[in-house]
């Protein structure tokens, strides 16, 4: 792991100017947007004033008793309350827990709304009129965060953590809003009746009118999700994915100057040009997931089902060329990996019919909103 070495950038006092000395060396490890490294923090003594001087970057770019960056932090926050992405997502995305996510994005709220307060002139300047967007995601077991958004500027006007989306929450929320930037000229929401009931009250005369994504996740759940499910659980049940991962960590990393040749269409090496191309398709196997728009958009338990049946042909193909016996040996096993799944009947009948369910009539349904594909 990368090591950066923070230090107080003068090497004498401010005050009697003596010859600042190492008082010792903090060693912490941070985990940042571009990746993890570790913070060797020389901590400076005035030998005669006994006071003691830090790094202020070091300050700047991580609080003192946490692990992850600011930017880190903020990064999450952009992710949840601007894209609009649940914590479980940014979990994926960032991999971070989904409880350390939404930690440090709750944490992002607060400071979010102190500069959002002292911005909401400036907003009003340049958003009138707007058509307001409220949704609700789900915070913890007892709370949701409720966030308004401006449909015409893309402007977040409103976030608050409530107990729930009950009509009195909402109201409180909406509110706020109608105190700061007036009066919408439409509204788009989900079909939740606490929603639906808060608009009615606090902007009874404005058009209310059903968000086409929200209406489509429903609709995808109903067709969808028990399957979804039920294919998930079949999955995790033969549990391929832990061996997978173990070939994959005990597999020789890259060969660039074999990348090169590759590159140039020729190879000097073909046991690494071999043992490469097995590491590249085992790699996009284990790296399927959502695409960060969440189910029914994203169905990660098909997409799984599929990148090994790709994956599987794939291999196989390729096997057949072979020459070297530790391509061959890693091949063939992860090939009785993948039929575990591939070739379980039971998984089988429910990817296909989960499949056949998305593309004839989910799909169909999305293309006729002209909904542009997410997943």
């Amino acid at each position: 792991m990368m090591e950066i070495v923070f230090s107080y950038p003068h090497d004498r006092c401010p005050e009697c100017n003596s010859r600042l000395k190492t008082y010792r060396v903090d060693r912490r490890r941070v985990k940042d947007v571009e990746g993890e490294f570790t913070a060797l923090h020389r901590i400076m003594i005035c030998p005669r004033e006994k006071r003691k001087f830090r790094s202020g970057n070091l300050d700047l770019m991580v609080h003192p008793r946490c692990t992850y960056s600011n930017n880190f932090m903020v990064a999450g926050a952009i992710k949840r309350f601007i894209e609009g992405r649940s914590s479980a997502e940014i979990s994926s995305l960032m991999g971070v827990s989904e409880g350390h996510a939404r930690k440090l994005t709750n944490q992002a709220l607060e400071i979010f709304s102190e500069i959002h307060e002292d911005n909401v002139p400036k907003l009003y300047r340049n958003m009138n009129p707007y058509i307001l967007q409220i949704d609700g995601t789900t915070d913890s077991e007892f709370s949701m965060i409720v966030a308004v958004k401006d449909s015409v500027s893309g402007f977040v006007l409103y976030v608050k953590r409530c107990g729930s989306e009950s009509e009195e929450s909402v109201v409180d929320v909406l509110d706020a809003v109608k105190s700061r930037f007036g009066t919408p000229s439409g509204i788009t929401c989900d079909m939740r009746s606490g929603i639906l009931s808060a608009a009615g009250i606090v902007f009874p005369n404005v058009p209310v009118r059903i968000c086409l994504m929200h209406f489509l996740r429903d609709l995808g759940k109903d067709l969808m999700k028990e399957m979804h499910t039920d294919l998930g659980i079949l999955i995790n049940r033969i549990g391929i994915k832990s061996p997978l991962r173990k070939i994959l960590m005990n597999m020789p990393d890259y060969d660039q100057c074999t990348l090169y040749d590759i590159e140039y269409g020729f190879c000097l090496n073909r046991e690494k040009m071999e043992i490469m191309a097995v590491r590249r398709i085992l790699e996009n196997i284990l790296s399927v997931g959502s695409s960060g728009y969440g189910f029914p958009f994203s169905l990660r338990h098909l997409n799984f089902f599929i990148s090994c049946e790709e994956g599987m042909n794939r291999i196989r193909e390729l096997s057949s060329r072979f020459h070297c016996k530790e391509s061959l040996s890693t091949a063939e096993t992860v090939m009785n990996h993948l039929s575990r799944i591939v070739y379980n009947a039971d998984i089988r009948y429910k990817a296909v019919k989960l499949n056949d369910i998305n593309s004839y009539i989910f799909q169909k349904i999305r293309k006729a909103f002209m909904i542009v594909n997410a997943g």
